[in-house]
């Protein structure tokens, strides 16, 4: 998905409970939820500071994604506050449930500027009239966009990958020199078969090593790390 979101300069929005410390990182916008309240919304690389901010410590053997998902848990966030923590030094106390979490981050100084990028955002593209059709033209947007019929897929599928072709033509142009080279030396080893017995048996070695190659080939683009979340 972060590939398709570069590629293609769209927005991609995804819910994970529990991501992994490497798919945390492909994440650019950070939206923490719990029972319904936003207890943080803003850029992925100051969550961490944000909750840390709250009263609330990361233990070194724990990632950040997973400290994240612990303080927004009400069962197991209590392990995570500070042992030494000087509750009354604090200008608020750390919050425990979502309400205080939500009201917490909606008079924070990050919760005033997304409002404001909002504002700004809205002023040069104001949004449009209510139109009492909408649930219509809705259904006809969702109608377009289930590409439900077989040719519609084909065709979407086909756009994705000459979309991924042209932005790694540097790696097309080197595979496609590298097969035609390796295309060129088989070629001139296995000329002039014989057609008999002895010549299909190599023949075979042939389409063997061919098949071999290519699967090969793809195993070598597959990506050298797992997400598990």
């Amino acid at each position: 998905m972060r590939e398709i979101a570069d590629i293609s300069n769209v927005p991609v929005i995804t819910s994970m409970q529990a991501p992994g410390a490497d798919a945390f990182k492909l994440f650019d916008t950070l939206c923490v939820m719990e029972q319904g309240h936003i207890i943080y919304f803003g850029p992925r690389d100051q969550a961490e500071s944000w909750f840390l901010g709250l009263g609330f410590h990361r233990p070194p053997q724990r990632s950040v994604p997973d400290f994240i998902a612990t303080v927004a848990n009400p069962a197991l966030r209590a392990e995570y506050l500070h042992v030494d923590l000087d509750i009354n030094a604090l200008e608020d106390v750390p919050p425990t449930t979502p309400e205080e979490f939500a009201d917490r981050f909606e008079r924070s100084e990050l919760s005033a500027m997304l409002g404001q990028k909002v504002m700004e955002a809205s002023a040069r593209k104001p949004l449009p009239e209510p139109n009492i059709e909408m649930p219509h033209s809705l259904w006809q947007v969702g109608q377009k966009a289930t590409l439900n019929k077989p040719r519609h897929q084909i065709k979407a599928i086909g756009r994705r990958q000459l979309q991924f072709i042209g932005a790694t033509k540097d790696a097309l142009l080197a595979d496609l020199a590298q097969n035609l080279i390796l295309g060129v030396m088989l070629g001139s080893i296995f000329w002039q078969l014989d057609k008999d017995a002895a010549g299909a048996t190599t023949r075979g070695g042939l389409l063997f090593l061919a098949l071999l190659f290519m699967s090969l080939a793809s195993l070598a683009k597959l990506p050298d790390k797992s997400f598990v979340t």
